[in-house]
């Protein structure tokens, strides 16, 4: 199983779920326009994966994420939104500190893992600083490590979290 991530092109309508045999003939591709950089499977087969959700925001275009569960008959669902859970950015407040990168990513989901026991996914956020525990059956967050609003207090000196690509939390 891999995707194939259109993330670098910032076109609509490209990226795909594919599962592969191993000889390496292609067996089921699932659509799915704007999948980001990371996905993971859980034991029954259903694929969790980041979905980017591009919003206008004051005239401008910012890119939010979504987790989104699919499976290899194409079904998808929508687990947890960021324009729903998390404080959207003040684009005329804020317009001046916004490079125009930060503005295009806003939260920059890419890195996700799961944990099936406790029905939560873990969400990385690059350009939040942070990881957000997820419960899989409401959506909610349980709790957020890192950025601004971090429900952890680090030790004075501590380095910034900087989550980009993999984070194994134990």
């Amino acid at each position: 199983v891999f995707n194939s991530p259109c993330h670098l092109s910032k076109k609509l309508d490209c990226g795909s779920m594919i599962w592969t045999a191993l000889d390496g003939t292609e067996k089921i591709r699932v659509p799915v326009d704007q999948i980001g950089h990371d996905f993971t499977e859980l034991s029954d087969g259903t694929i969790c994966t980041i979905v980017k959700d591009a919003r206008t925001v004051d005239g401008l275009e910012i890119v939010g994420d979504q987790l989104v569960e699919l499976d290899r008959s194409g079904e998808m669902r929508t687990i947890w939104n960021s324009w729903d859970a998390l404080e959207v950015p003040d684009v005329e407040e804020d317009e001046d500190d916004l490079t125009d990168q930060e503005a295009y990513d806003w939260t920059h989901g890419n890195a996700l893992n799961t944990n099936e026991q406790e029905d939560v996914y873990y969400l990385g956020l690059t350009r939040l600083s942070s990881i957000l525990s997820i419960e899989r059956s409401t959506g909610e967050v349980q709790w957020k490590l890192g950025g601004d609003d971090s429900d952890w207090e680090f030790t004075e000196g501590t380095e910034r979290l900087t989550i980009h690509h993999n984070f194994d939390l134990r």
